[in-house]
């Protein structure tokens, strides 16, 4: 996003308000692009310096030089939050630059059964990424990575995991029973086996079901196995996303050299 100081000094407060704190959360998108970021930094600087004189002194302190995502954001949160412009967990990203070694898969699927938010999906697929999964299937209903939303919380990692989908769910299971590639379910059911006690094989898939409903009955018992994760609490559920990501860091241990 470029203004010139003739377009930017014409717009009313709100919308020269609204143009900084856009420019202040597409810096946290693309601060890893250093062209990008001086060019974003600039831009900003630019803007500031163009408000009406009674608001620059709340935001100068974006004039400043910023040697870390950390130390903008100490800078531009206080205001984002003034201006109800909270990060959501989608913006976040690692203050240190992603990884320069090449990506590394592991002999492991998941299978999402009828999952209802794209948002949660887009989650899934950057913790398999994370965890080098070979495959994602996605099933029913479930959103794939041709929506908005998915794309936007995957950030990228839509890309990196092969992905492929599937009208019904026991088609997705029946496709990987023909490779013999074992068939986990987590769910929180009377008889499932706590994941901390169980050695999975060397290559598995593991269905994860939908957020409200979870896994059909039917869905249940094509599986080898159900599993479960011991919880302490009342609340007898976590998010799909929570659920996915402790499951596999316990599941894929073997994996780690």
């Amino acid at each position: 996003m470029k203004f010139s100081k003739k377009k930017f000094t014409g717009f009313n407060t709100q919308k020269q308000i609204r143009v900084i704190l856009d420019i202040c959360e597409h810096l946290q998108q693309i601060w890893q692009d250093e062209k990008q970021r001086e060019e974003q930094l600039t831009e900003l600087h630019h803007c500031v310096l163009w408000l009406p004189s009674e608001l620059l002194p709340q935001f100068q302190v974006l004039t400043n030089t910023f040697n870390s995502l950390q130390d903008f954001w100490l800078a531009a949160v206080p205001i984002l939050q003034k201006y109800q412009r909270e990060p959501r967990d989608h913006d976040f990203l690692i203050y240190r630059k992603d990884t320069k070694k090449a990506s590394e898969t592991i002999p492991v699927y998941l299978i999402l059964d009828n999952l209802r938010s794209a948002f949660n999906v887009g989650s899934i697929f950057r913790i398999a990424e994370c965890f080098g999964l070979k495959q994602i299937l996605l099933c029913g209903y479930t959103a794939t990575p041709d929506n908005a939303k998915v794309k936007k919380t995957a950030m990228g990692t839509e890309k990196m995991v092969k992905w492929r989908y599937f009208e019904q769910t026991s088609a997705a299971i029946a496709f990987l029973k023909k490779q013999e590639i074992p068939i986990y379910a987590l769910e929180t059911v009377e008889g499932a086996t706590a994941i901390d006690k169980f050695s999975p094989a060397e290559s598995f898939a593991l269905i994860l079901g939908n957020e409200a409903l979870g896994i059909p009955p039917h869905h249940l018992k094509m599986a080898d196995k159900i599993l479960s994760i011991p919880l302490r609490g009342w609340k007898n559920s976590l998010n799909v996303g929570v659920s996915s990501a402790i499951a596999l860091y316990e599941l894929t241990k073997s994996f780690v050299s």
